[in-house]
Parts: structure tokens; C-alpha cells; sequence
């Protein structure tokens, strides 16, 4: 390609690189912050229920329990739920050891009924068996990074009318997965911002599903995780179906609240952009999907093209850097890794284009498939 042709190129990406370093700024700025010890008084009038739902990461679960056995307790009353997933009997066995030793409630799920994924029944499961005002939703391989954490996420969840969604720090660990992770979270926190989450005139509604806590009222209003019986990505529609019926999805600054443990192999984070993808890309037509993959793989891996050849295309790599080190600081990554985006960005359109050409993605040990004709419809308007 000519150097007149790359000035082109590096001509077109920078507004694109331009608008995604302001988009991601503007996300930045409308994170909400809890004070440790806000709603102080409000906290301890209300039960608190952490539902945990496990299924093969029982090593990660006990450790979760020692995290929560040390929290501070301002509450009225604190209960744990522990949801064993269809784990093997040696693991359940030491599950359900655990419980007993933390006073842990224990909810066993033998099998997941026609027309549920198993995330979702669990944390129904969960639901069922629990009493709290608040409910606290964790994940098995979530660590509690402070004695305050639960008493941050229960007066988010008051001070919030809506959910209370939190930003882990990302346990990347190996090389791949930090310089993967911080190429795709600079991208999805400036393109699928936290102000548009957070804006009623924005129809984008996401959350980490690993960490959030809600009332128990709003919750049951919401449609519990019923309303979300069959989705294989139940955290973001349940966010979607709570942002409709007019709540509010509040996203909190929790790195130093929360870590969760993210996959070591690039084909396992290709898999869950593949899975992420998986309703827009089945949705669409084989040309679209080309074309906006070869999109994007152009705003990933054009700046540095072009900045090898054309001084024009330097601050549009900067740009592109910058978006990808905002993302990693806001999920606990060093910004360093940023430096690969242009090269470890390319994972976004090989997931969009797997999707595409498998029509299904793998979850841990299952194939899911996108068939309901209303979610069909529902990613040509994103």
C-alpha cells in the first residue's frame, strides 16, 4: 500500500480512534464510587443474602468462604447460599463440609430443567432458598480483596434504584490473557460505555455477572432470573430487561473491591467473545458479518500499519493505546499491555466471524445455540 493510501487509512481512523478516546473517558467519568461505610445506618436494618453458585470451581468456592467468614457484618442478619452445580461427589462432599463449618446454607441441583441454562437456574436456586432485603450475587471464583467488600455492595445496592453492578480486578493469570483482556476491555468499556449504561436514552445495558447485588424487591420485580431462564449470557439480558422496565444499572468502581480469576488460554477468551457475539452474529447475514469484521479488524491492526509508513497514523496509534490503557486500568491490568491492542484486537472479529461460522459457542461443557426469533430481532436494533 502506497504512503498516500496510508494517510488515507490513518485519515478515517482517527475521528473513529478520536471518538472511542472520548467515549471512554466519558465511561470513566460516570463510574459510581462507594465510600466504605456509606448508608452505614440503612445497612444495618437489612438482611443481607450472598448467593454462590458453584459448579467445578470448588477449590476457588471454599476459599470465597473464608473470604466471606471475615467480612465486616453491619447487618441485621448476613446468610450465605451455596449453590452446588451438578458437581462430582468428592466436590460436593467438600462443599457441603464447607458450609457446615461457615453455618452456609447448602442448595444441591441434581439437573437443570427443559428451557433453563444452568447459571441462571442456579442462581434462582439460590434465590429460593434465601431471605435476604439484599442479595449479593458472587461467583465461585471470586476473591474478596477487603474486609469492606460486602458492605460496599449492600449500600450500592440501596443507594442504587436498580442494579448494582461492580468492575473486578482481572486475575490474567498468564501473558496472553493480560494483553488479550486489555485490548477487548478497552473496546467494550469506550464502544459499550458505562454512561451509556447508566443513560435511560441508551438502549446498551451490560454488567459483570461475577459480582452485583440488587434488593430483594427490585430483583422479584424485575422477573428474577426466570426472565432470563433460557439466555447463555443471563447477566447482560437480565441488565437489559432490568434498564426496560425503567431501574437504573449503576456500574462501581470494585477493583478494590473484587478479583475475579479469567481464563489463562487465548482460545478460552476467544470463546467467550464468541459467546458474547453469538445473537448478532447469528442474526445477521454472512455479508454483514464480513464486512463488519473486516471493519473492525481494520480500526484494530490499521494504525500500526500505517504509522510504519506515514507520521499522520502516530497519534491515531496513541489514541488507540490510550483507549485500550484506560480499559485495563479500570479492570486492575498494568497499561503496559495496552501497547499489543493492535495485534491482540484482531481476537474481537475472529470470535464475531467463529460465531458466525459454527452458529453455536461452547460454555464450559455445553453447546449453546441462539434460536428465540425475539432476541433475533432484538440484535438488529443494538
Amino acid at each position: 500500500m502506497s504512503p498516500s493510501a496510508l494517510d488515507c487509512v490513518a485519515l478515517i481512523l482517527a475521528p473513529i480512534w478520536l471518538a472511542l478516546l472520548v467515549e471512554s473517558l466519558r465511561s470513566k467519568y460516570h463510574l459510581h464510587r462507594v465510600p466504605v461505610g456509606s448508608n452505614g445506618s440503612a445497612t444495618g436494618l437489612v438482611k443481607v443474602s450472598v448467593i454462590v453458585p458453584v459448579r467445578g470451581h470448588v477449590a476457588e468456592a471454599l476459599e470465597l468462604l473464608e473470604d466471606l467468614r471475615v467480612q465486616a457484618r453491619p447487618f441485621r442478619g448476613l446468610e450465605v447460599v451455596v449453590v452446588d452445580d451438578r458437581n462430582p461427589p468428592e466436590g460436593a462432599a467438600e462443599l457441603l463440609r464447607a458450609c457446615s463449618k461457615h453455618g452456609a446454607i447448602y442448595v444441591r441441583v441434581d439437573s437443570v430443567p427443559s428451557g433453563w441454562y444452568p447459571k441462571s437456574y442456579a442462581l434462582y436456586r439460590g434465590f429460593e432458598a434465601s431471605e435476604g432485603d439484599v442479595l449479593v450475587f458472587l461467583d465461585a471464583d471470586v476473591r474478596l480483596r477487603s474486609r469492606e467488600t460486602l458492605k460496599a455492595m449492600v449500600a450500592a445496592a440501596l443507594e442504587t434504584r436498580g442494579i448494582a453492578g461492580f468492575i473486578p480486578r482481572f486475575n490474567c493469570p498468564t501473558l496472553a490473557c493480560k494483553l488479550l483482556m486489555a485490548s477487548i476491555l478497552g473496546f467494550a468499556h469506550s464502544y459499550t460505555g458505562f454512561h451509556k449504561v447508566s443513560s435511560r436514552k441508551s438502549s446498551v445495558a451490560w454488567m459483570y455477572g461475577c459480582c452485583w447485588s440488587v434488593t430483594r424487591r427490585i430483583y422479584e420485580d424485575i422477573g428474577t432470573h426466570k426472565a432470563v431462564a433460557d439466555s447463555y449470557v443471563e447477566d447482560r439480558d437480565f441488565a437489559e430487561r432490568a434498564k426496560k422496565k425503567g431501574y437504573e444499572v449503576a456500574m462501581y468502581e470494585g477493583t478494590r473491591f473484587v478479583e475475579t480469576k479469567w481464563y489463562p488460554r487465548p482460545g478460552e477468551i476467544v470463546e467467550v467473545l464468541s459467546r458474547v457475539l453469538l445473537r448478532r452474529a447469528v442474526a445477521l447475514s454472512w455479508p454483514r458479518v464480513l464486512l463488519e469484521s473486516a471493519a473492525l479488524a481494520l480500526i484494530y491492526t490499521g494504525p500500526l500499519v500505517a504509522a510504519a509508513s506515514t507520521p499522520i497514523a502516530l497519534p491515531v496509534l496513541a489514541a488507540e493505546i490510550l483507549v485500550s490503557a484506560i480499559g485495563s486500568i479500570q479492570a486492575g491490568i498494568s497499561p503496559a499491555y495496552a501497547v499489543s491492542t493492535p495485534l491482540t484486537g484482531i481476537a474481537v472479529p475472529a470470535a464475531y466471524l467463529l460465531a458466525k461460522a459454527r452458529g453455536y459457542a461452547k460454555w464450559r461443557d455445553i453447546i449453546v445455540r441462539e434460536t428465540p426469533a425475539t432476541w433475533r430481532a432484538q440484535a438488529l436494533t443494538n
